[in-house]
């Protein structure tokens, strides 16, 4: 799963909306770290001392909508355009 440290997003996010007449049309490339559900678990665990289970949303998703974000994310090469 891919994921982006939420001080990167809003250090660009602030950049952006104070310097509107710069940012207009930019592309922020932002760098994501792709982890599997186990490293995600032992992180949470560690952090909050209580034992974590990952429960994949997949069984509430149709196929198109499941993989609809990835392709998208697949599709720009990780970046976002604002």
């Amino acid at each position: 799963m891919p994921l982006i440290a939420l001080e990167e997003l809003g250090l660009y996010g602030r950049r952006v909306f104070d310097n509107v007449e710069r940012g207009n049309g930019t592309t922020l490339k932002l760098g994501t770290r792709h982890i599997k559900s186990a490293c995600l678990v032992r992180g949470f665990a560690a952090v909050i001392g209580r034992k974590a289970v990952y429960k994949g949303l997949d069984t509430l998703l149709t196929y198109r909508q499941s993989f609809t974000g990835f392709w998208t994310m697949w599709k720009s090469n990780g970046t976002i355009s604002f």
